[in-house]
């Protein structure tokens, strides 16, 4: 009769053991992969974001009356903010010519923190009015200094009249190139 020593030896014998599955380098390379674009893609949300749209005009025979809203869609706050227009051009009806403004800003245009989802409005007939005008263009200007950055950073959005359905002039937003 077999001893119970014996029996234990032979039933743990009799099982197979349970073996780990070998990871292929695969799996280990695609766990690379997915953590450097994750890495990626964590970084680049940090970067400033900011938007801008234009209303329509509070006077509907004058085009500069619309405001131009904008906002900070970024993560992170921007510093020492300031808001320009530049290149102005207006042409007149009658054939008279086109103004040129070089660049216009008012002493309230600035925010010295400028949170994200905090949105700011330019009224561009603050520094410029004309009621009467064929066609105009504007360069709107955001200086600011990133978060947690010396150096000063800026962003151009830019904007040109046409003639809408309805006879009146209507803003377009073009790229700032």
């Amino acid at each position: 009769m077999p001893s119970a020593k014996s029996r234990r030896n032979k039933s743990r014998k009799a099982r197979p053991r349970a073996t780990r599955p070998k990871r292929h380098w695969v799996g280990k390379f695609s766990a690379i992969v997915a953590g450097g674009v994750g890495l990626i893609v964590a970084v680049l949300s940090l970067f400033p974001r900011l938007s801008i749209s234009n209303g329509s005009p509070i006077d509907t025979g004058d085009p500069f009356s619309a405001p131009f809203h904008v906002v900070n869609d970024g993560i992170l706050p921007l510093f020492h903010v300031r808001f320009f227009m530049t290149d102005i051009s207006v042409k007149d009806p009658s054939g008279g010519g086109t103004t040129i403004v070089g660049q216009a800003s008012m002493p309230d245009w600035q925010s010295s923190v400028f949170r994200p989802n905090d949105g700011f409005d330019l009224y561009p007939d603050q520094v410029i009015s004309t009621r009467f005008l064929a066609s105009a263009n504007i360069s709107i200007v955001v200086r600011y200094r990133p978060f947690g950055f010396l150096y000063e950073k800026q962003r151009i959005f830019r904007f040109i009249t046409r003639i809408g359905p309805d006879n009146r002039l209507h803003w377009m937003q073009r790229p700032a190139s």
